[in-house]
């Protein structure tokens, strides 16, 4: 019975997840630039980090700037993100991947691994203001694709190996998360920051 009760229990929540995303309410973290309101249960701009936002964005549709020398200029500028990290490939994408900032809502039932175009994935407009118009987003996602596809050969390929403490585990130095890693010839595995990679 408590078996079953678990079961019922989960199911019961996704169903209410997949709700809230059909009627376009936010769910997970506050993306960069919002406030998240608990009363309203919506998100509004935050004008300071909005601004930074649409400087992203302008960036990057200009057809010299990379996702790298964005990262490079942000942290220049000594912007931090919403944890107080160096910006890097990762969290960049993310921000340019984020339908949010266009009023929408994105929710994909076991999303960890982020593939926006999965066939599950549910996109419905938001009740909140959006920071970025569409025509920006339209040349900014084209520019994503085409990047993507420039560099697909190159991408990382998911862990075969899961293990618990994934995404868990972050770097004591700079607060990235640390991925374990198998070396041939030892026996145990260890951990590396991914800030010591090149995710280019």
């Amino acid at each position: 019975m408590d078996e079953y009760y678990s079961v019922d229990l989960a199911e019961q929540s996704i169903r209410g997840k997949i709700e809230k995303a059909s009627r376009g309410e936010h769910q997970g973290g506050t993306p960069y630039g919002y406030i998240y309101d608990k009363n309203t249960k919506t998100l509004y701009p935050d004008k300071e980090k909005a601004e930074i936002v649409k400087l992203i964005f302008k960036e990057w549709i200009k057809p010299e700037q990379s996702i790298r020398g964005l990262c490079r200029m942000l942290n220049d500028m000594n912007i931090l993100t919403t944890r107080g990290c160096k910006w890097s490939d990762r969290s960049m994408y993310l921000i340019l991947q984020n339908p949010a900032y266009i009023g929408y809502s994105r929710f994909t039932v076991g999303g960890m691994k982020r593939n926006y175009k999965h066939p599950d994935t549910i996109t419905a407009k938001g009740k909140w203001e959006p920071i970025i118009d569409m025509e920006t987003w339209n040349l900014a996602k084209q520019k994503m694709d085409d990047h993507d596809k420039k560099w697909f050969k190159y991408k990382k390929h998911y862990t075969k190996n899961e293990f618990w403490l994934r995404g868990i585990v972050k770097c004591s130095d700079c607060g990235k998360s640390l991925v374990r890693c198998n070396v041939k010839g030892k026996p145990v595995p260890f951990f590396q920051c991914t800030g010591s990679v090149s995710y280019t």
